[in-house]
């Protein structure tokens, strides 16, 4: 059995205390990178947030409207070239829903389901929004 010792000063920002996530591989992993020159910690270059949390899959439509991104799609790296389903302005301009608008040079990254695919909210996406299963990065 294999032991990892941390301590609490050394607990990442959310606090986890989870034993999978310090798993002695996973530690020795870390060690090994912050040996390297110019690693950074990703809340360190850029804001990290994540996409709605409210319950509004009652209100999509599939033929327009603004177009609302879930994890599922996240799967091109440019965000046009996938098909979001779609919810009205009214939903949109929420007071709660404007943490997840989207903006032009963001990346989003699937969070849930298959980790780590990334799309590029570019020029030609005008007003998008999504969900809490995408991070958005965001300079």
């Amino acid at each position: 059995m294999k032991l990892s010792i941390i301590n609490k000063s050394r607990l990442e920002r959310t606090f986890r205390l989870d034993a999978d996530y310090y798993q002695s591989g996973y530690t020795d992993i870390e060690k090994v990178l912050l040996q390297k020159q110019n690693v950074y910690s990703i809340i360190d270059i850029c804001k990290v947030s994540d996409g709605n949390h409210m319950s509004i899959a009652e209100h999509f439509n599939y033929e327009n409207g603004i177009p609302y991104y879930r994890g599922q799609d996240i799967t091109d790296f440019f965000l046009e070239n996938v098909s979001p389903v779609y919810i009205s302005r009214e939903i949109f301009n929420f007071p709660m829903m404007k943490r997840s608008h989207f903006n032009v040079g963001d990346v989003l990254v699937s969070i849930v389901g298959t980790i780590g695919n990334l799309s590029l909210v570019t020029n030609a996406v005008i007003e998008a929004t999504g969900s809490c299963k995408i991070a958005i990065l965001r300079q």
